[in-house]
């Protein structure tokens, strides 16, 4: 199954710390967030997985790929928010589409 994880935003209300580090890859804990919501989706069965990034967005593909080499990952990236909800809410219909619920 598929899943879209939306991860583009800047984070300002994190800054300094975003300023450097995208949301994302910023931890809890031990574990960053994206960490947490990847291994919680390969829980419920998700090995395909969509990220919209924008903000960093080299960091947080680097970072899914070195640790997470065993999912399909489709990044995608917009530079601006509009175009970047467009797209977004366009796929997930078409996910929508496709696997029913």
């Amino acid at each position: 199954m598929k899943v879209m994880i939306l991860a583009a935003g800047y984070g300002k209300r994190l800054s300094p710390i975003t300023d450097t580090l995208p949301k994302p890859l910023i931890k809890v804990g031990k574990m960053s967030l994206i960490d947490r919501n990847i291994n919680y989706l390969v829980h419920c069965g998700f090995h395909e997985i969509i990220i919209n990034v924008s903000h960093h967005a080299e960091q947080i593909i680097n970072h899914v790929n070195d640790n997470f080499p065993e999912l399909i990952f489709h990044s995608q990236l917009k530079t601006s928010h509009l175009e970047l909800e467009v797209e977004s809410i366009m796929l997930w219909k078409k996910l929508a589409i496709i696997h029913s619920f």
